[in-house]
């Protein structure tokens, strides 16, 4: 547990413990976590629409109640804890992002290692969907480590937001470039220098001179203000990526009624689907503002995309291999990954698997 995460704890261990002595059997107090600002997407979606409606369909169905509290805003847990305050019973339920835990949820990065792939949001969604169904492998990770999962989501893809123009993969060699998980493997490839980077420190890091740039979608380069640092935006496409997941802890779930865990359910895939529908929306709305406060949106040749894609080693072959050696089916998952975007009509700049 990181330093944050157990400042946070300690803050909230004495309330917790008031509330489940002092709470009727049929109210239960959730902490539902999340390290984005509320003003991210799905956090504003989850305030508005998913929580109000969760506790109007409980108090019609029965006597059982939710009272929430929004430990947004990295105000309980950082971007790298909530998977593990989740795991320990500090949070009840959390959006995780999936990006920040390569290590312990291998198969929900996959869009993420696997660039240029799709920026088709619909199509990556099923295609993911339909992996948690033919392989249990992927809830394991999950329910080993506590957790009861219920589902995750894709958003728009993801683009270059940078100080300087860009116009082909070349015009990055010995640039600083700030990165997240496995987008520092895109930058480097190509001769620029990734510097290990969250998005909420994109604006301040590149202000400061740190780095000169960030991989990041329309959306979050507009919620996270670094288009106010870096005023040109390249539409690289790197393609769509199941950002976020939605899960309980074990114990906490166990502890709900089957109606209402059903209507949790429920809930949170229309609550993942509103987020993913709204995020290409959103995608082209703050792309306009951006626009008016004077940034520069440039388009990406697909022929330079391609280049791009060529000039990275086998990423998802080097990834698949590395899992396969810790027994899990990797190499399966990768291929039924694939396969699925072919199968919905997606042109891939390059074929990882036939190499």
């Amino acid at each position: 547990m990181s330093k944050s995460l157990k400042f946070a704890a300690l803050a909230i261990m004495g309330a917790t413990a008031i509330s489940s002595h002092s709470a009727s059997a049929e109210t239960m107090k959730i902490t539902f976590a999340a390290a984005p600002p509320p003003a991210q997407l799905l956090l504003r979606i989850a305030n508005k629409y998913y929580i109000p409606t969760v506790n109007k369909r409980l108090a019609a169905g029965g006597d059982f109640k939710i009272q929430w509290t929004k430990a947004w805003g990295s105000s309980l847990a950082g971007f790298k804890d909530t998977f593990e305050a989740v795991e320990e019973g500090i949070a009840q339920m959390a959006m995780t992002l999936n990006v920040f835990e390569q290590s312990n949820l291998p198969f929900e990065n996959l869009s993420y290692k696997v660039p240029f792939a799709t920026a088709n949001v619909k199509l990556l969604n099923q295609v993911h969907k339909d992996l948690h169904k033919k392989f249990p492998v992927m809830g394991k990770a999950w329910s080993s480590r506590n957790q009861v999962y219920l589902g995750g989501a894709a958003s728009d893809t993801w683009n270059l937001i940078t100080k300087f123009p860009v116009t082909k993969y070349e015009d990055l060699k010995g640039k600083r470039i700030g990165a997240s998980g496995a987008a520092s493997a895109w930058i480097r490839a190509v001769g620029g220098v990734p510097v290990t980077s969250s998005m909420n420190q994109s604006f301040t890091n590149i202000k400061n001179g740190l780095y000169e740039g960030y991989p990041i979608s329309n959306t979050l380069a507009f919620i996270y203000k670094t288009y106010e640092a870096a005023k040109h935006l390249t539409q690289v496409n790197f393609g769509a990526t199941v950002g976020p997941s939605i899960s309980f802890n074990k114990q906490t779930w166990d502890k709900i009624p089957g109606y209402a865990q059903k209507i949790l359910r429920q809930e949170s895939a229309i609550l993942l689907g509103k987020y993913s529908g709204g995020s290409m929306g959103l995608a082209k709305k703050f792309g306009g503002i951006m626009k008016k406060k004077g940034v520069k949106i440039a388009g990406f040749p697909e022929s330079e995309r391609r280049r791009w894609a060529m000039k990275l080693p086998n990423v998802p072959k080097i990834w698949a291999a590395n899992w396969e050696k810790k027994g899990l089916p990797a190499k399966a998952i990768l291929q039924a990954y694939l396969d699925g975007l072919r199968a919905g009509g997606e042109k891939l700049a390059r074929d990882w698997d036939k190499e």
